[in-house]
């Protein structure tokens, strides 16, 4: 298996890696996932790109994140609403 980094010493920008359409990123924020081996989607638990109607994760500008960072979600896409 390859590693998503080439370095531990060098992130990406959020904006060049997150696939969720859930994951709003602002300009400059990076990640550095380099000993965990996965872009930064999969730090996101519990969110689902597949619904847009439930929880959104928004990242603001100049942010720095490093590997192993989890942002977990509350998972209440599988809730009744009633």
């Amino acid at each position: 298996m390859t590693n998503y980094f080439d370095s531990p010493f060098k992130g990406k920008l959020l904006s060049e890696q997150v696939k969720n359409p859930n994951i709003k990123v602002g300009r400059y924020s990076y990640y550095s996932g380099y000993y965990h081996g996965h872009s930064f989607d999969d730090c996101a638990r519990y969110l689902f790109p597949d619904r847009d109607d439930v929880d959104k994760l928004i990242i603001g500008s100049f942010c720095s994140i490093g590997s192993g960072a989890s942002f977990i979600m509350a998972g209440n896409q599988g809730h009744r609403y009633d």
